[in-house]
């Protein structure tokens, strides 16, 4: 999930764990926990893109990291406030709560964690959420921030702050259902299209739980089709792009490459740009205005320079960066389609 997602429920689960001892100072370091997980974005700075991409949501998004980490959290914030009431042990239990709950929410989204990390490679993922959700982020931090007011031993503080976590978690919990139902509508519009997929999965569009999307996987093509609970047919309208894999085969025994495939989970499409430059396209993610206009651009795609490949045996892999523009159009428009227009 998005930061400030991350921010509000540290923030949440450090007050419910020792908030009455130490009122505002739980909150805050709560927050500072919930954030340290995505401290991996920065390892862009150390490795290539490839190498950035697999090490997000993995080692510090990991079980054995929080089991690991906490002490040495707990240990620091307790030297900070070694005159409070709390003890190391308080602030090892409130930082392990903090730490593990971050990689737990972001299991919700697309992308997903390797929880199990390094016993397992596996990334959990249930895709029941986009990864920036107003309806999950604002009830809770407006209860959150509202509780701080209180002193720590008010019971309305711990009553608004319990609020906010029951809230968003039975909104998690309802996101669940939500899938269910977008899972069925486009089973139904694969079987009205004479359509058998060879696997497809399907994720809510952005800044919302209404509006769903697929991507399916057939001989030679990928579809895309898109779902509002508040469509009034069960037909969705699906398009279509090549896979073109076949056009990277010459560079199939390359490992960058074989890891940057293998992180898009099968879903993916190859375009050919020149002599020398490819695009991987990450069908998991979507396009962006592509619900309205059907062009839209690819929110993850990669540029393959092989340039130097014949020499080297090496790729030149980076990400292509993306141009946002008419932001009010897009959301303007994506409005309409969540109401089903």
């Amino acid at each position: 999930m998005d930061s400030l997602s991350q921010i509000v429920l540290g923030a949440s689960v450090a007050e419910a764990s020792i908030g009455r001892k130490v009122g505002n100072k739980a909150m805050f370091w709560g927050a500072v926990a919930g954030t340290i997980p995505d401290l991996d974005v920065f390892s862009k700075y150390v490795v290539d893109t490839v190498g950035s991409l697999w090490f997000h949501r993995t080692v510090t998004h990991s079980l054995i990291f929080c089991i690991v980490f906490a002490p040495i959290l707990g240990w620091i914030i307790h030297k900070i406030h070694k005159n409070g009431s709390a003890t190391w042990k308080d602030w090892c239990l409130m930082s392990f709560w903090c730490l593990v709950t971050h990689p737990i929410l972001d299991c919700f989204t697309t992308w997903g964690t390797m929880f199990f990390w390094p016993f397992s490679e596996f990334k959990i993922a249930w895709k029941t959420v986009f990864v920036v959700d107003p309806m999950y982020t604002i009830p809770f931090l407006v209860l959150v921030v509202w509780a701080m007011f209180y002193n720590r031993t008010h019971y309305k503080r711990s009553k608004l702050n319990n609020w906010g976590l029951g809230i968003s978690s039975f909104y998690l919990f309802l996101t669940i259902f939500s899938k269910q139902a977008a899972d069925a509508n486009f089973n139904k519009g694969f079987e009205s299209a004479g359509i058998t997929p060879v696997q497809y999965d399907t994720r809510p569009t952005p800044l919302n739980n209404i509006l769903w999307t697929t991507n399916a996987e057939i001989e030679n093509e990928y579809l895309i089709g898109y779902y509002s609970h508040f469509d009034t047919s069960h037909n969705s309208d699906f398009q279509f792009f090549n896979k073109n894999h076949h056009l990277l085969e010459t560079y199939s025994e390359n490992k960058k490459l074989q890891t940057l495939i293998e992180l898009t989970q099968g879903y993916y499409t190859v375009e050919q740009i020149d002599s020398v430059t490819y695009h991987i396209s990450d069908l998991r993610f979507g396009q962006v205005y592509s619900h309205t206009n059907k062009e839209g651009f690819f929110v993850f795609t990669y540029v393959i320079d092989t340039s130097t490949f014949k020499d080297t045996g090496e790729l030149t892999i980076t990400q292509k960066p993306n141009e946002f523009k008419g932001a009010g159009t897009f959301i303007s428009e994506l409005w309409n389609r969540i109401l089903g227009q």
